[in-house]
């Protein structure tokens, strides 16, 4: 197979091949990885890569597989944490509408999700103004 799959085939490539191959392999992956503009959508499949491997070397620990591909340094990484802090900054704005269905207060969801009032206020009116 050619050296510039795309992602997807580098991913089912990953899954196939054997295990002393996938250590040739994640290295090229990662680069293309990497590349990826949009951060959500490189988190996630940085996530699915890491599923695949943690599957791949079943018999070792999670930290073994980690600290032999470098998952640590990737999720050390300060885009890494960004991302993620970002994604859950989303789910808990996703979660304020259902909470004020709930009846709860804005105050109240604000302490509870540990966002500003004034936040989870524009929310409120979004929703006020939508029904």
């Amino acid at each position: 197979m050619g050296e510039n799959l795309p992602i997807s085939l580098g991913i089912v490539k990953l899954i196939l091949v054997s295990p002393e191959r996938v250590k040739e392999e994640f290295p090229k992956l990662l680069v293309q990885v990497e590349q990826i503009q949009d951060q959500e959508l490189e988190r996630r499949i940085l996530d699915f890569i890491e599923t695949v491997l943690f599957y791949k070397f079943a018999t070792m620990s999670r930290e073994e597989v980690a600290e032999m591909f470098g998952l640590e340094d990737i999720r050390g990484t300060k885009l890494y944490e960004e991302v993620k802090a970002e994604g859950e900054l989303l789910g808990k704005l996703k979660a304020v509408p259902s909470l004020l269905a709930l009846g709860m207060g804005v105050e109240q969801i604000a302490q509870a999700l540990e966002l500003e009032v004034s936040l989870v206020e524009q929310i409120a009116a979004r929703e006020s103004n939508n029904n």
